[in-house]
């Protein structure tokens, strides 16, 4: 080399260093990742029920007919929502069965659960048993019974809809046994 010309790099201890705070960094995040990840699962599955409470109890104040929000659950391995108009059987379903996040399921035991016959997400066949809560045109729930409880499977965390029945308000309660204030 010629005088007053250096070569810049990297040593070999200077990369090391780097992989190893690298390397340090993911493995602390790691559990904070994966606990996001089963959290997002619960939170969606509780907000795609929250979003479909909401299509029916809309639906009915505007079409002045009354709509059900219906849930699935095959064996407490997976569950589904759909918008349904009861009313008005030829009309249907508002859209197609929409299946909640791996591993979250609804509690059924816990809603009214309807004998009809609603097909079910599984190839067109019928469903023994489907809970659904229904609102009448003013927007006003009119079951008794008014929480939706979801769990995810994998974890045992719960999250807990309420619907108002007077008003058909629709709010997240609970999330992983923690009251939420709105």
């Amino acid at each position: 080399m010629r005088k007053g010309k250096r070569s810049h790099a990297f040593t070999l201890i200077e990369l090391v260093i780097v992989i190893a705070i690298i390397s340090l960094l993911v493995f602390a995040s790691l559990p904070t990742f994966r606990d996001f990840i089963t959290t997002s699962r619960l939170r969606q599955g509780a907000y795609d029920i929250i979003s479909a409470l909401r299509t029916a109890r809309s639906s009915s104040v505007t079409e002045r007919l009354k709509f059900a929000t219906l849930f699935y659950n095959y064996q407490n391995l997976w569950s589904a929502v759909q918008v349904y108009c009861v009313e008005d059987p030829e009309r249907g379903s508002v859209a197609p069965w929409k299946r909640l996040p791996e591993d979250i399921v609804v509690d059924t035991t816990i809603l009214d659960v309807v004998n009809d016959t609603f097909y079910s997400p599984l190839s067109g066949s019928f469903p023994d048993q489907v809970a659904r809560i229904t609102f009448n045109y003013r927007g006003g729930a009119e079951e008794s019974n008014l929480e939706v409880l979801l769990r995810d499977v994998s974890t045992g965390d719960t999250a807990q809809v309420k619907v108002l029945q007077s008003t058909g308000r629709i709010y997240l309660f609970s999330f992983q046994g923690k009251e939420i204030k709105e």
